[in-house]
């Protein structure tokens, strides 16, 4: 499970950092590590994780607020200890945020997420919606600079479209409908299906199969993710066997 963080704007990169949305402690000597101190490790046999969220939500806001608090000081460049800097280059007050939730999120979990940018962060604004939404939004803007027409295939006609999102826990399969009527792509929310299956399963999996032919990888769960990431892919039909 990752967190990917970024900032937009007039005279910015529009580039965005990705970082494991988790906390690590060593078994060893007790340290922890948060977000994108996790990702430049490079011996992690001895690392017991933690994460804030569970198939999709959120179930420990202070360990989520501390990987929120270490990315953003890690994405304007700032370390971890001078906060001053961290405030000096990247003021929520000052900017709004655009947030993803996973599809049919429960409102109080809604709720609580806002209470906590607004109240904690002080986000000047936020804007919610799902990664489905952004993904099919992205597909009509290419759709758009290939088409005639200039607002693309969506101001002619009610279009409709479905975003499989393969994560970390889960699997959602989420249709869209936009139209002229509707320009923003909306999930049609009595036709979302979720399936408890994702990433880390394969990772399992991909565990026991090398533990039981070749050396014993049961301990080795982020060394297993990075070799499955690698080296797995999807093919496209038979030939590419």
């Amino acid at each position: 499970a990752t967190i990917k963080m970024g900032l937009v704007g007039q005279g910015l990169s529009n580039e965005s950092d990705c970082y494991p949305n988790c906390l690590a402690r060593n078994k060893k000597d007790k340290r922890i590590f948060v977000a994108d101190q996790v990702a430049d490790l490079s011996h992690t046999h001895d690392l017991i994780y933690r994460r804030p969220i569970e198939r999709g939500c959120v179930t420990n806001w202070e360990l989520q607020k501390a990987i929120w608090d270490r990315s953003i000081m890690a994405l304007t460049g700032a370390d971890n200890d001078d906060e001053d800097a961290a405030t000096s280059s990247f003021s929520p007050a000052e900017n709004g945020l655009l947030l993803t939730e996973a599809p049919l999120c429960p409102d109080t979990l809604r709720r609580a997420t806002l209470q906590v940018l607004f109240e904690e962060y002080k986000f000047a604004s936020v804007h919610v919606t799902t990664a489905a939404s952004l993904a099919m939004r992205n597909h009509l803007a290419n759709e758009a600079a290939k088409s005639k027409h200039p607002k693309g295939p969506s101001a002619c006609h009610t279009f409709t479209g479905v975003v499989v999102d393969a994560g970390f826990s889960n699997i959602q399969v989420v249709p869209l409908v936009c139209g002229s009527s509707c320009p923003t792509p909306r999930p049609i929310g009595h036709a979302i299906r979720r399936m408890d299956l994702g990433g880390k399963h394969l990772t399992n999996l991909l565990k026991e199969a090398i533990s039981f032919r070749q050396i014993n990888m049961m301990e080795e769960a982020a060394l297993v993710n990075v070799i499955k990431e690698r080296t797995c892919f999807v093919v496209n039909g038979a030939e590419e066997f």
